[in-house]
């Protein structure tokens, strides 16, 4: 369960530094936190370590880590990833077109959630595209990616 959970952490990790949400830094860090607790580190934890200046390298050893911890592409992570970003996105309204570059990612990855489309969650990319041109307005769209995350709070499956 600890495995799994770390697996769905590294995932959130993988996909938040790809879109920015999270510096490599700070992924790093918990990286060589992990690295520091183990008697025999994961090679993907020491490769995820070693690219704190390349951040599709540190993405990724992430992604391997998580995959590892058999939380890869699927939509049951899919629908974790995104109850993080439902709670970060509820206090960070900033943040909503890097939000939908994660959806992007997640909908071109094959890992749909359940009782989603991958039209819906590429859409809010679009969105704020149009938003940014002023032909839609930004807090409309803030709103629509915050009913849409909704679905995703509350427990992690």
């Amino acid at each position: 369960m600890v495995e799994s959970r770390l697996g769905i952490v590294a995932k959130i990790l993988a996909v938040a530094v790809a879109n920015g949400l999270v510096t490599s830094e700070q992924a790093v860090k918990w990286a060589d936190k992990l690295i520091a607790q183990s008697d025999s580190p994961s090679q993907n934890l020491i490769d995820a370590s070693m690219s704190r200046h390349d951040i599709n390298a540190l993405v990724s050893a992430f992604e391997e880590y998580a995959a590892e911890l058999g939380a890869g592409d699927s939509p049951a992570v899919s629908r974790a990833v995104l109850a993080y970003y439902s709670e970060w996105f509820d206090g960070n309204g900033e943040d909503g077109p890097r939000i939908a570059g994660v959806l992007q990612r997640l909908a071109w990855s094959e890992a749909i959630p359940s009782g989603t489309t991958r039209e819906e969650m590429l859409s809010f990319d679009d969105s704020y595209d149009l938003a940014s041109q002023g032909i839609l307005f930004r807090h409309d769209v803030d709103d629509q990616l915050s009913e849409f995350l909704s679905q995703f709070r509350g427990p992690a499956p």
